[in-house]
């Protein structure tokens, strides 16, 4: 994009000092040309780039565009998702092609992210609170080097001392505003109140169920499914399932699942150490997982890329397919499982401005697309990590070297 191109730093001249250093290389320079400043040039760059992000629906503060006062001032939700979500797919590719301080900025950059989401997590050990650490003086040492002009302010140093609650008190996440405590007493208020109906006014006697429905599952009714749900695995597809049902749901009784097909071929001798798995599914758009709503790339884009697990494949992947599986157990009960047909998101065997970052905890990567589509993963839900928010990137948009199309995703996994 060559409207993008002319809003990037300068490329270094071959001859300049230190334009051999590798993107990747911890190395922190000071810029000798005069101030480090955030100019309209790279406002322009990021806010080309901002729309262009998929962020899943559950995240409602993301930052439409950087720099506008219609947006209002930035609160701290905005600020995290910033720092933490968008820019993170940006700024590698807006410093890949600088100069040796822009190396440096994004290091600087990439340790203060580190720094926030290990503060930010939901469970924590002594192995974080040191990374916490490390992190947290890699980046005021860099501030020091790259802003030499720039004072320190009263929050670097309250950062230092984080620590220590860290180590004490778990988690800061609800410590960090009363917000949490205040609902949680508002929630026990209204359900005391709610106890007691006959002494609400009668204008509000309609709204009462409403309110309860709160505290109170509803039952859910059997629903016939619409013949727009029902469908089939294709015959690559159902071999791929039933795979991960020997591995994951074995039968009870040590039958092995195969498909249909083969178990009418089995002597009836035989048959009894086979059960049958039929093709026949019900298609969904969407699904649960832990309270988060996952999509179809169809359905919605932004609710489809994910990471796995660890020791799960592939590691990053696209849903291309959710479906309700049933089969019928040995004592002629049956049991049914939501599974998920993924497609992987490749690694990338070039050198590319998001490589090279297993020092921090940005949780970044550039992927590529498969170009054999029959390569399909069926992935069950608790394999599942998070959800995963992107851009693509035309061919030679990153670099010009890069001559394919690419996708940066970024793990929120919390």
């Amino acid at each position: 994009n060559p409207a993008l191109a002319a809003l990037r730093p300068e490329s270094p001249s071959n001859s300049e000092d230190g334009s051999n250093i590798p993107f990747n290389r911890m190395e922190f320079r000071s810029n000798n040309e005069g101030k480090i400043i955030f100019d309209k040039d790279a406002l322009a760059f990021i806010n080309r780039l901002l729309p262009r992000i998929h962020i899943p629906t559950w995240i409602q503060r993301a930052l439409p565009i950087l720099g506008k006062a219609s947006f209002g001032s930035l609160k701290a939700d905005k600020w995290r998702n910033l720092f933490t979500v968008q820019l993170p797919l940006i700024l590698p590719v807006y410093w890949a092609t600088g100069r040796p301080v822009a190396r440096s900025l994004f290091r600087n950059f990439a340790h203060l992210v580190s720094m926030v989401k290990l503060a930010l997590k939901r469970s924590i050990n002594l192995e974080t609170v040191e990374m916490y650490r490390k992190h947290t003086l890699e980046y005021l040492q860099s501030c020091r080097l790259l802003f030499p002009n720039v004072n320190l302010a009263p929050n670097h140093h309250m950062s230092i001392h984080l620590t220590e609650g860290m180590e004490n008190m778990g988690p800061s996440r609800s410590k960090l505003k009363i917000t949490f405590l205040t609902n949680f007493c508002r929630l026990a208020n209204l359900q005391a109140v709610l106890s007691a109906p006959e002494r609400f006014p009668a204008d509000l006697q309609p709204y009462l169920r409403q309110l309860k429905s709160l505290f109170e599952e509803s039952l859910c009714e059997d629903k016939i499914i619409p013949k727009s749900r029902q469908g089939f695995l294709d015959s690559s597809a159902l071999k791929v399932l039933i795979r991960r049902l020997n591995k994951l749901f074995p039968c009870p009784t040590g039958a092995t699942w195969i498909t249909s097909n083969a178990w009418d071929k089995k002597r009836e001798a035989e048959s009894a150490k086979f059960l049958s798995v039929t093709s026949r599914i019900e298609n969904l758009s969407t699904c649960e997982i832990n309270k988060v709503n996952f999509s179809t790339y169809r359905e919605n884009p932004s609710n489809s890329v994910i990471v796995l697990r660890a020791n799960c494949a592939p590691q990053y992947g696209i849903i291309e397919q959710i479906f309700r599986h049933t089969r019928i157990l040995g004592n002629g009960t049956s049991a049914a499982n939501t599974w998920l047909a993924v497609q992987p998101l490749l690694p990338c065997n070039f050198p590319n401005p998001f490589a090279g970052q297993p020092d921090f905890e940005l949780n970044v990567e550039l992927r590529t697309f498969q170009t054999n589509t029959d390569t399909l993963y069926v992935n069950h839900p608790t394999e599942v990590l998070a959800h995963c928010s992107f851009i693509k990137y035309k061919p030679s948009e990153i670099l010009p070297s890069i001559k394919k199309e690419c996708i940066a995703v970024v793990s929120l996994e919390r």
